[in-house]
């Protein structure tokens, strides 16, 4: 698929996914996720969101997963999940997503689902980062960590 779709383009978008114009700023803060995941058990990512504005709106958060290591070609990044939340002025509150094994797992060669020992990289915000890490749209910044999958023999999802 390299070439063929956006999923792997290395470029900087002019309007990359997740682009809108709002009459607020909203900010990102304590992006919270395991350091370390067992490769079968869901896990918890949170993120607090402030309104920074003087006027109300709405701003959907989105979370990207990166393989960074993987034994077989995958996207840059792949959108897994978002929630769209209402924020007063100055009014703050924490986002949680769960991530299930099946959003961190690959097709590995013989087109099975797997999900492979290595580092992920998670990114929150209100856009997705570009492909050299850049914050994402100006309605909101995008904060990025890693976790490590553990090695699990045999385990698929």
């Amino acid at each position: 698929m390299q070439g063929r779709t956006y999923r792997y383009y290395k470029g900087r978008p002019l309007f990359p996914f997740g682009f809108g114009l709002s009459y607020t700023r909203f900010e990102y803060a304590n992006l919270s996720l395991p350091e370390t995941i067992d490769p079968a058990k869901n896990f918890e990512v949170r993120v607090d969101v402030r309104n920074a504005g003087g006027r109300a709106g709405e701003e959907v958060v989105q979370l990207y997963v990166a393989r960074k290591e993987a034994s077989v070609p995958v996207p840059l990044r792949s959108l897994q999940g978002f929630k769209r939340i209402m924020l007063n002025p100055g009014e703050s509150q924490t986002v949680m997503f769960i991530v299930q094994p099946g959003q961190i797992s690959v097709l590995d060669k013989d087109f099975k689902r797997v999900v492979e020992p290595g580092r992920i990289e998670i990114s929150v915000g209100g856009g997705q980062p570009d492909a050299q890490g850049h914050p994402g749209p100006p309605t909101g910044a995008v904060l990025t960590g890693t976790v490590r999958v553990m090695a699990s023999p045999g385990r698929t999802t």
